[in-house]
């Protein structure tokens, strides 16, 4: 997947997909962060719904890629009123996912989801 941020929207071009979505940021109403643990590893699902029900998925952008900008997109979502977190992280999939990929981007999901709300299960 190919994105790029600004202050004022988020452009997503999926596989496959030959043109860029464009989506304001105040058009974000859920954040679905999900961290598992599997035979194959610790997986992460980082979903943002907009408010019509369009979904932007960066499950599949490497840690590398995402990490970077990772605290940009967080900071973004936090000075917006009225978005709703859902979790489902696994602790221990965490540390995994932080030792296996990248210890920053696992620490800056754990602190988003304390900042929200969000309880990691063990």
């Amino acid at each position: 997947m190919y994105f790029y941020l600004t202050e004022t929207e988020l452009a997503v071009r999926a596989p496959l997909e030959t043109s860029l979505r464009h989506y304001e940021w105040d058009d974000v109403a859920v954040v679905s962060i999900a961290c598992r643990s599997s035979r194959k590893g610790p997986s992460l699902r980082y979903v943002l719904r907009t408010s019509d029900g369009q979904t932007i998925d960066f499950s599949r952008v490497p840690a590398w890629r995402l990490a970077p900008v990772f605290e940009r997109i967080t900071s973004r979502l936090d000075s917006l009123a009225g978005v709703r977190y859902e979790f489902d992280i696994s602790e221990r999939a965490l540390d995994e996912f932080g030792r296996e990929r990248d210890t920053g981007l696992a620490n800056a999901i754990r602190r988003q989801a304390q900042r929200h709300g969000g309880v990691l299960r063990h």
